[in-house]
């Protein structure tokens, strides 16, 4: 694992306008509807672990494009309330799992930590949604390395045994929740 390894990746199949010579790259004035139409017309590309699409869009790719679309002005309920309202229920069944696996990618670069069970059994989807939208803003960044201002998602350096050493169960499992947020981010009393 690469801690704090940072994605300049830059915002992908945006722009109507195809003359662009790298398809990775766009123009910084990315929009709010744009990036939600993006967004919810590849929705089970984003939201949907259990389909073919969602192994077909790169997981950094989906977390800039969240992270961006939050930085534009939106809402990551918003967003999926609007995606599950047309849907049959069983394209959003896995909503919960597919949070809970863009988190730990997020948090560790990894989908799978084995803590999994943590946050399935001690958050409710909208706690779960809370946190990825917190961990999103945390986590995205103006990258000057390369002479331009792109935007940049970090991904890793989230190492679980720092939030849980010396505390109860109960404390440990807030703090592995809550991770560097405890303190600033409230869940509702999710214990």
């Amino acid at each position: 694992m690469n801690d704090n390894f940072l994605f300049e990746i830059q915002l992908v199949n945006l722009s109507l306008n195809t003359n662009h010579s790298n398809q990775n790259s766009i123009p910084m004035n990315y929009t709010l509807d744009k990036l939600e139409t993006l967004i919810l017309s590849n929705g089970r590309s984003y939201f949907d672990y259990l389909s073919h699409e969602f192994k077909n869009l790169d997981i950094n790719k989906k977390l800039l494009n969240l992270a961006l679309y939050q930085d534009a002005g939106g809402s990551l309920h918003e967003l999926l309330a609007r995606y599950r309202n047309p849907k049959n229920e069983m394209h959003v069944s896995a909503m919960k799992d597919t949070l809970i696996m863009l988190l730990n990618f997020l948090r560790e670069e990894d989908y799978i930590t084995g803590l999994e069970s943590i946050l399935s059994e001690n958050l409710t989807e909208s706690q779960l949604i809370e946190l990825l939208s917190f961990e999103l803003k945390s986590r995205l960044e103006n990258d000057f390395s390369s002479g331009s201002n792109i935007k940049a998602i970090r991904t890793g350096g989230f190492d679980p045994e720092l939030f849980v050493k010396d505390k109860s169960k109960e404390d440990a499992i807030r703090s592995y929740i809550l991770g560097e947020h405890e303190g600033k981010l409230d869940l509702n009393n999710f214990d």
